[in-house]
């Protein structure tokens, strides 16, 4: 028999048993989304949204990467744009290749000055943004602004979904 998540999915994804009632026109694109959406989107979102909702909103910092360095063009193609892989030269501030000066600048000032500061423990409050579903983002241009999660009110249905499925108990 399938696992309790598999059968909760398939009734939620294809409540007809079929591709055609699915938001998806090949079963590759439907396996795809499904990957994505229970590896990083669903869970990221639900773990968020658990400790918001139990008490802890103010241990929640959420952050989006939009920007994208130059060096990634040798290694993933632009279209795929700020992806995971991108953003080592980010977090590692060139991660052992030379960013220009722009870059630099667009790292240190929209990224690292303020994660350096988290990690001290500093007050952040140009980060905190009162809301789960809502954060800080560093846009591709290199500018920072307050970003509202446009997937919130889509996934954690399915996250609620999962919990009920598997009989888990908790204030959701």
């Amino acid at each position: 028999t399938l696992p309790w998540s598999i059968k909760a999915l398939s009734r939620y994804f294809f409540p007809d048993g079929t591709l055609a009632s699915s938001p998806w026109s090949e079963w590759r694109r439907a396996f795809g989304w499904l990957y994505a959406y229970m590896q990083v989107h669903v869970t990221e979102r639900g773990l968020v949204h658990g400790i918001a909702d139990n008490g802890a909103k103010h241990l929640v910092y959420r952050y989006r990467n939009e920007w994208r360095s130059r060096l990634c063009n040798g290694i993933y193609p632009p279209e795929f744009g700020a992806t995971h892989g991108a953003d080592r030269f980010l977090w590692w501030f060139g991660d052992g290749v030379e960013l220009d000066e722009d870059e630099k600048t667009v790292v240190k000032s929209g990224f690292l000055d303020l994660y350096a500061a988290f990690v001290r423990g500093e007050e952040l409050p140009n980060w905190r943004c009162g809301d789960a579903s809502v954060g800080r983002r560093l846009r591709q241009d290199g500018s920072c602004d307050v970003w509202v999660d446009e997937w919130w009110d889509e996934m954690i249905p399915i996250w609620k979904m999962l919990l009920r499925a598997g009989g888990v108990r908790s204030s959701l």
